[in-house]
């Protein structure tokens, strides 16, 4: 699905629980895609990841 959004145009943010997985598909696509490794079986640990992302993401659309 992830690749189905970017070859559209659209800007990809997500976590997978394999490294490398998650290093493949950031060789394969541009830098303004972002994505990290998490064990996304540990609700607290994905919690944090989305709460950095999304505060990462706030910050640069509106601190200009």
């Amino acid at each position: 699905m992830a690749e189905s959004f970017i070859q559209q145009g659209h800007t990809v943010i997500g976590c997978a629980r394999s490294s490398d997985a998650v290093d493949k598909i950031r060789q394969k696509f541009s830098a303004t895609n972002d994505f990290t490794s998490v064990d996304v079986a540990n609700e607290q640990l994905v919690k944090k990841w989305a709460l950095f992302r999304t505060s990462k993401i706030f910050t640069a659309r509106y601190s200009n």
